[in-house]
């Protein structure tokens, strides 16, 4: 029984010992997250963006809002052969 109750000891101590690790290692990752998913969003939009709502005022009961994010044109190169397969299409 005495050995049963050291290893609960142990083991709790561990336990402690690994919340406050955790604790410590993820003080202020809240913070971080909001500021790499701004970064993030800076970098995409240039930054002197001003962000504007297309949700109406009158619609009080909104569940979901769709973004669309305007980015440069993407454009490929697309192969001779590939070309020539697309003119017969």
């Amino acid at each position: 029984m005495n050995s049963g109750i050291g290893d609960l000891y142990d083991g709790t101590t561990e336990l402690k010992d690994g919340t406050s690790e955790m604790r410590f290692k993820t003080d202020g990752m809240d913070t971080e997250i909001s500021d790499q998913i701004d970064e993030m969003i800076e970098s995409i939009t240039g930054g002197n963006t001003e962000v504007v709502s297309f949700v109406s005022e009158k619609n009080t009961n909104v569940d979901e809002v769709q973004f669309v994010i305007q980015t440069e044109a993407i454009e490929i190169e697309i192969s001779p052969s590939f070309a020539v397969l697309l003119t017969k299409v």
